[in-house]
């Protein structure tokens, strides 16, 4: 399943009043993320992705992404395997003047989809050594 949400980030939103959007997503394994940063942003705006009201990417906590004119694109492994199925992008603004549209795509596939090199749906177990533990839940 492929999914795109739009975060309209207004001027002058200060980290501190960062704005979120919650994205609805399947049951699956998040497999590809992509952010859009439009031309224009000049690196003032500044995003980040979280779980279980935990940041999930940029995996270094507290960090974020800015650019400008950049798609960024990410190729992951991350179950989205409890309730609620979703995900909670941040965002805030430092530009002056300009209002800001970042774009966010995310593609989740079932855990039966994922393949071993062989071809062969992967088994329960293998799915567990792949996706090792993960961290659930408020942190």
């Amino acid at each position: 399943m492929h999914y795109s949400f739009d975060l309209e980030i207004p001027a002058n939103t200060l980290e501190a009043a960062k704005i979120s959007l919650v994205c609805p997503v399947n049951y699956g394994i998040l497999r590809q993320v992509e952010i859009f940063f439009p031309w224009g942003c000049a690196g003032l705006v500044h995003v980040q992705i979280h779980r279980f009201q935990r940041q999930i990417f940029p995996s270094n906590i507290d960090s974020d992404y800015a650019d400008n004119d950049y798609h960024l694109k990410l190729e992951e492994y991350y179950p989205i395997l409890e309730l609620p199925y979703s995900l909670v992008v941040w965002g805030w603004n430092l530009d002056d003047y300009f209002d800001h549209t970042i774009t966010f795509r995310f593609s989740v596939i079932h855990p039966s989809a994922i393949s071993t090199i062989s071809g062969t749906a992967i088994t329960k177990e293998e799915l567990e050594a792949l996706l090792g533990t993960y961290e659930i839940g408020a942190g």
